[in-house]
C-alpha cells in the first residue's frame, strides 16, 4: 500500500504531541495540526476532501475528541476515515468506534501500528464502497 499520499488533519492540544506526531508520521503522510477541536470545525467545514485521515485527541478543553467525531459523523455527515489519539486506556477501541471513530491509537504508538490500522481502516471503505 504506498502511504506517500496520505493527507492528514491532526486535531490535539498538545504541541508535544504535534511534533512527536509529524516526526513519527511525515515518513507516511502529510500533516496539518490544528490545536483544539473548536478550531478544526472552520476547516473541517471548508476542506475536509483534502484529507484522507483525521487524527483526533480525545481530552482537550471546550470541544473533546468525541464530541469532534459527533460533529463529523452528525452534523456534516462525512464518512472521512477518523482515529481516537488518547493516553487513557479507560475506554476500549469499540467505545471509540461506537462514537463515531474508525479505531484507537494509544499515544506512543509505534509506526507499525498506524500502519497496520491504516491498512485495516482503508480494506473496511473501500469493502464498504463496493457494497454501497
Amino acid at each position: 500500500m504506498n502511504f506517500n499520499k496520505l493527507k492528514i488533519l491532526l486535531v490535539d492540544d498538545d504541541e508535544i504531541q504535534e511534533v512527536l506526531l509529524k516526526a513519527k508520521l511525515l515518513q507516511v503522510a502529510e500533516i496539518d495540526y490544528v490545536r483544539s477541536a473548536r478550531l478544526s470545525l472552520p476547516i473541517i467545514d471548508s476542506q475536509l476532501n483534502k484529507y484522507d485521515l483525521i487524527i483526533s485527541d480525545i481530552e482537550m478543553p471546550l470541544m473533546s475528541g468525541l464530541d469532534l467525531a459527533l460533529y463529523v459523523r452528525k452534523v456534516i455527515k462525512s464518512d472521512i476515515a477518523m482515529i481516537a489519539h488518547t493516553a487513557s486506556l479507560e475506554a476500549s477501541e469499540k467505545f471509540y468506534i461506537k462514537n463515531g471513530f474508525d479505531g484507537m491509537l494509544a499515544k506512543g504508538f509505534q509506526i507499525e501500528e498506524f500502519m497496520n490500522l491504516w491498512s485495516k481502516i482503508k480494506g473496511k471503505m473501500q469493502t464498504l464502497k463496493a457494497e454501497g
